[in-house]
């Protein structure tokens, strides 16, 4: 039967967590049964085995673990016995991660394991490659996997020849792979050689089934073109840290491309073919060789803001030059039309927010091209705005602008929220809701404000909401848990 783990404090021998008495579960038949079961957890489902011959056959129905995963909460510790149990004893399972800790303890299981799954994260070192490409082929000729996740953290290291090779293998398997319809790389690889014109032809396509794909650095995968040469007709969302020679054009063949995220590439302009693009999210990190670019890019931008829903510019490093700050301005789209956006993003820093009330120097640009974008809704400025461009917003531009999410621009973000600037701003667009992102505040250094006024608990982390309707009225805007009315009348 296999090793189950046990654990006194979550299940006993008279009831389950659920409080359902194991004397009445036998009367029950066996859709309700199932029913039940589906709400226990990995562990909690082997450990019914041991309750009778027809749970035993119940639990390990396919039905009750296509959707269960293992870890069950992301970024949860595996217990090393119930991952073992899991593997030689579940049918699949819809999410397996692997950490590293887990090669050790499971690392011949995981290569012979019938347990199939739908969905499969990675975690390992330079060394262990192999062993990944045993686990991918594996899961692959068990054929339920859909989306795989590869993560490596010291591939930056110097390594030798050997483990460059295991590496170009692992990726050549997963662009062999029948069937995947979900793939993300996150490896700190070294530079690998490009493939030639004659080794790309050598290669047999594999029938398009990709609909994400995901590189996260910059260091080119020699198969990446492939992926976007043979997966161009189902591709749907692609995210590209790496300058991919001739990427724009590859793109530009996709019918069904809906979200994009990419460097600067050459050639952007083709991507203004792409028929059903709503997203893009550029990531603006100039070099010598991308600066050369900045006009192809100029063009582009003014031309696709009048045709997108949604777009973020990431500042990639925290770039501050006139160079990448004044692509700002080509959000006023063209001469004859405006920009269609209907939420506008900033990132500053490595694709995340700026902390600190100090205003975002890449948004000195933005209050010139405020009233070319007439139909947004939200606007995340990625920190703190300059008091400029808080008066450039008197409710006359953006008049549909719901959301607006910022950093305080003031050392305690609950003094703002009381502010004088708060209440003008919320005066001028009553329908505004406004994300206070992310918190600056130190609970253990309470500020004099904070001492005299207790109305309300401002957590050192996370956002805060600024709202002027009432209580009971339905936004349709989520609100944060720690949420301000602002008095504006």
């Amino acid at each position: 039967m296999g090793v189950i783990p046990s654990n006194n404090s979550i299940w006993s021998s008279k009831s389950t967590p659920m409080g359902f008495n194991f004397r009445s579960g036998m009367e029950l038949p066996d859709d309700v049964l199932l029913l039940i079961l589906g709400f226990l957890s990995p562990g909690q489902l082997l450990q019914c085995r041991a309750v009778c011959r027809r749970w035993s056959h119940m639990a390990l129905q396919p039905s009750l673990w296509r959707d269960k995963a293992l870890p069950s909460k992301r970024w949860e510790t595996v217990d090393p016995k119930l991952a073992s149990a899991v593997l030689r004893l579940a049918p699949c399972l819809g999410r397996l991660e692997v950490s590293s800790s887990m090669h050790d303890k499971s690392g011949r299981l995981l290569t012979r394991t019938h347990c199939a799954v739908s969905e499969l994260k990675f975690f390992f070192y330079a060394q262990e490659t192999s062993l990944a490409a045993q686990v991918l082929a594996r899961q692959a000729s068990l054929g339920s996997l859909k989306r795989v996740r590869f993560c490596v953290s010291d591939f930056c290291k110097p390594i030798n020849e050997s483990f460059q090779r295991k590496l170009r293998a692992l990726l050549h398997q997963i662009l062999n792979t029948h069937g995947l319809e979900y793939i993300s790389l996150n490896l700190c690889e070294p530079e690998l050689p490009a493939l030639s014109s004659s080794d790309e032809a050598r290669e047999v396509p594999v029938p398009a089934s990709l609909r994400r794909l995901k590189y996260f650095h910059p260091y080119l995968d020699p198969y990446l073109p492939l992926h976007l040469k043979w997966h161009a007709a189902t591709l749907e969302d692609v995210s590209l840290a790496p300058a991919v020679p001739r990427a724009a054009f590859l793109l530009s063949s996709m019918p069904r491309l809906r979200r994009l995220q990419c460097t600067l590439q050459e050639d952007m302009e083709v991507l203004l073919q792409c028929p059903s693009l709503e997203t893009f999210h550029l990531m603006i990190y100039l070099t010598d060789k991308s600066r050369l670019l900045l006009p192809q890019v100029r063009a582009f931008l003014k031309k696709v803001v009048t045709r997108l829903d949604n777009l973020v510019l990431d500042f990639w490093g925290g770039d501050e030059s006139d160079e990448a700050t004044d692509l700002v301005l080509c959000l006023e789209g063209t001469e004859t039309t405006p920009a269609a956006l209907r939420t506008l993003k900033f990132l500053i820093s490595d694709g995340c927010h700026a902390f600190g009330p100090d205003p975002t120097v890449q948004l000195r640009r933005l209050g010139a091209v405020l009233h070319r974008l007439p139909n947004l809704t939200s606007l995340d400025l990625g920190g703190a705005p300059t008091r400029v461009l808080l008066e450039a917003l008197d409710g006359t531009v953006l008049p549909d602008l719901v959301e607006l999410t910022m950093n305080a621009p003031w050392e305690c973000p609950h003094d703002w929220a009381h502010g004088w600037q708060a209440r003008a701003l919320m005066r001028r667009y009553r329908r505004l809701h406004v994300h206070i992102h992310p918190m600056v505040h130190q609970e253990y250094e309470v500020c004099e404000y904070c001492r005299k006024h207790k109305c309300h608990k401002i957590p050192e982390f996370g956002r805060c909401t600024l709202f002027s309707h009432s209580k009971g009225a339905r936004c349709d805007v989520k609100h944060e848990k720690c949420e301000i009315a602002v008095i504006v009348s």
